[in-house]
């Protein structure tokens, strides 16, 4: 039982892997509560930011998106763990990229539309992810 909410924040994401997010959610929130149930904090700041992830991932609210990545970035701040504080924030900050990137335009390179976030490498007809 001690690592119970830990195998289910794996198997949250092996759900969303799978593209099943909302029963990803599902195993969080359990997780959520066992961990508070048996006072296991310690895996609470990284079930927040999977939730974070998987809300981004099913097109939910921003607010509650943003209040997900806080909320776990506090609970890391609150625990001193900088390794987990600093995931969070890097989680939190790659939505927020992929956020502004979603709003550009696309921009029109050597005859084609290439999608915000791609690039052309020079001299390649290719393109790849930036």
């Amino acid at each position: 039982m001690l690592s119970l909410p830990s195998f289910l924040s794996l198997q949250a994401e092996a759900l969303h892997l799978a593209g099943r997010a909302p029963e990803a959610l599902e195993a969080i929130n359990e997780g959520e509560m066992l961990a508070e149930r048996f006072e296991q904090r310690y895996s609470l700041s990284g079930l927040h930011r999977l939730r974070g992830v998987f809300l981004a991932a099913m097109g939910a609210e921003e607010t509650q998106i943003e209040a997900s990545f806080s909320e776990a970035i506090r609970i890391a701040k609150e625990q001193k763990s900088v390794w987990l504080e600093k995931r969070a924030e890097a989680t939190c900050s790659e939505y927020r990229r992929q956020r502004e990137l979603q709003k550009l335009p696309a921009v029109k390179r050597r005859g084609r539309f290439v999608p915000p976030g791609q690039v052309c490498k020079k001299g390649s007809r290719r393109m790849r992810p930036k």
